[in-house]
């Protein structure tokens, strides 16, 4: 008993280095569920298109407008296959301005839930406000498809992801760290008693 009470550090930190380990993969869960949580709340202001709808703006800055190829809204399932042809019209409901719809230079895509989609448009405000989106095929009659006008989604998922990672990655690395250096530290004060012990005889 004696001998034991020499050994440090004591075992208690095998049980340090589990509940780390405990509570990195918590917060990892933590993180990625109310992470998600958020992310699609920012995604939620959703149009049926041909249409139209006002959507309120609450800030000013750069807006995405999504095509969810693959959704379901509403109660219904939608599984659009082409877009082609289709034409966006935004307006500013205050001042009665046309705001500029430009192509997304780089793919902009996302997997969330039940919910895929791609970026197609984006825009400027200068002021939060209400904005009427408009959209219409220009040629012929196209497939009924869900778009989504969004801000800061990709960085807010990308934020999700990376904090997710880094509870997961760094609760297990030091939990391991933990436990490996409380079994080195304990395995040489063992062998420094066993020396002891020899010399003493």
């Amino acid at each position: 008993m004696m001998e034991e009470q020499r050994i440090r550090p004591g075992r208690i930190f095998y049980v340090i280095s589990a509940l780390i380990l405990i509570f990195g993969i918590v917060l990892f869960l933590y993180f990625l569920i109310t992470g998600l949580e958020t992310v699609a709340k920012t995604m939620d202001d959703r149009l049926v298109v041909p249409g139209a709808k006002v959507f309120e703006l609450e800030e000013q800055g750069r807006y995405t407008i999504y095509w969810e190829y693959r959704t379901t809204y509403e109660g219904r399932v939608y599984d659009t296959k082409s877009i082609d042809g289709l034409v966006c019209v935004l307006k500013s409901i205050d001042t009665g301005e046309h705001v500029t719809l430009d192509s997304l230079s780089l793919s902009s895509t996302y997997s969330l839930n039940d919910r895929e989609g791609k970026g197609i448009f984006v825009f400027q405000i200068d002021a939060p406000g209400e904005y009427e989106l408009s959209c219409w095929y220009e040629f012929e009659e196209g497939e009924e498809a869900v778009l989504v006008v969004g801000k800061g989604f990709i960085p807010a998922l990308l934020k999700t992801i990376l904090l997710s990672l880094v509870s997961f990655f760094g609760g297990i690395g030091l939990g391991i760290v933990v436990f490996v250096f409380t079994l080195v530290k304990r395995r040489e004060a063992r062998n420094r008693i066993a020396l002891e012990h020899l010399y003493n005889r």
